[in-house]
C-alpha cells in the first residue's frame, strides 16, 4: 500500500497541476500583502482573508479534481488492471492511492502556509495568529472528506459529473446556517416550507463542513479551544473513513 502511495505522490510531484497551484501562491500572496498594506482599515484582517481564501479554494478544487478522476483515468490507461495483477487487493488500490494524493495536498497546504506566515513576517514582524494554523489544519481535514466523496461518487458518474456533484454538495453544506437563518426570517409556508425543513433535515446526516471552515475567525481570535480543535478533526476523520469505506465496498462489487 505505502508503496502505491509513494508511487502516486511521486507521480503528482511530475506534473504540473500541483507546482501551478504552488507557483500561483507566489504571485497572489504577494499581491495580497501590497493590497492589505495599500489598506488604511485592518490591513492583517484583509491579508489573512485573501491568503486563507486562496488555498481553502485551490486546495477544494485540487483535492475534488483528483478524487473524481482518480478511478477513471487509472481505468483508461489500465493501470488499475496492472496493480491488480500484481496481487494488490482492490482496497489496497483505494488506500495507497488516496494516501498518496493526501501527502500530495498536505505538501501544497503547507507551501502555501508558510508562503503566507512569511508574508506576515516581512509586513508585521510576526509569524501570525496562532489561529492561522488552525484553520489551515481544519481545511485540511475537509479536503480529506471532500477528496473521499468525489472517488465515492466517481464509482457512479462520469468524473466531470463527480466533480461537479462534489463541489455542488460541498457548496450547500457550507451554507446550512444560511438556510437555516432563510427558513426563519421568511417564514415560507406548505410546501416550500416542507422542501426547505426537508432539506435542513438531510444535511443533519452529512459531513459539517462548516465545522471545519474557521477562517472567518483569523485575525479576530487568537485559537480555537483544544477540546473543539480535536472534536471537529475527529468528526473529520471520522467522515472520511466512512466514505473511503462505501468506496471500497462499491470497488469491491465492480466488474473490472
Amino acid at each position: 500500500m505505502m508503496k502505491l502511495a509513494f508511487f502516486k505522490f511521486k507521480l503528482l510531484m511530475k506534473q504540473k497541476l500541483g507546482w501551478a497551484a504552488i507557483s500561483a501562491a507566489f504571485i497572489l500572496i504577494p499581491f495580497s500583502l501590497f493590497l492589505a498594506i495599500s489598506s488604511f482599515v485592518r490591513p492583517d484582517k484583509i491579508y489573512w482573508d485573501l491568503t486563507t481564501s486562496f488555498s481553502f479554494i485551490i486546495s477544494i478544487l485540487l483535492a475534488s479534481y483528483l478524487g473524481s478522476h482518480l478511478f477513471y483515468e487509472e481505468q483508461q490507461r489500465k493501470t488499475l488492471s496492472f496493480v491488480l495483477t500484481l496481487k494488490n487487493s482492490r482496497a489496497e488500490w483505494i488506500y495507497g492511492k488516496l494516501l498518496g494524493i493526501t501527502f500530495f495536498l498536505a505538501l501544497t497546504i503547507l507551501c502555501w502556509t508558510l508562503l503566507m506566515i512569511l508574508g506576515s513576517y516581512l509586513y508585521a514582524g510576526n509569524f501570525g495568529p496562532a489561529i492561522l494554523w488552525q484553520a489551515q489544519l481544519l481545511m485540511f481535514i475537509e479536503v480529506l472528506v471532500i477528496l473521499a466523496t468525489s472517488l465515492f461518487f466517481s464509482f457512479f458518474l462520469r468524473p466531470l459529473l463527480a466533480w461537479a456533484l462534489t463541489l455542488a454538495l460541498m457548496t450547500v453544506l457550507h451554507s446550512k446556517s444560511y438556510l437555516e437563518l432563510l427558513v426563519t426570517e421568511a417564514r415560507y409556508q406548505d410546501t416550500t416550507k416542507w422542501l426547505y425543513k426537508g432539506m435542513l433535515f438531510v444535511m443533519n446526516f452529512l459531513p459539517p463542513l462548516e465545522w471545519w471552515d474557521i477562517r472567518m475567525f483569523v485575525g479576530f481570535r487568537e485559537s480555537i479551544d483544544l477540546k473543539q480543535m480535536l472534536t471537529v478533526i475527529s468528526v473529520g476523520f471520522a467522515w472520511s473513513f466512512i466514505i473511503i469505506f462505501l468506496s471500497k465496498n462499491k470497488m469491491e462489487k465492480m466488474d473490472l
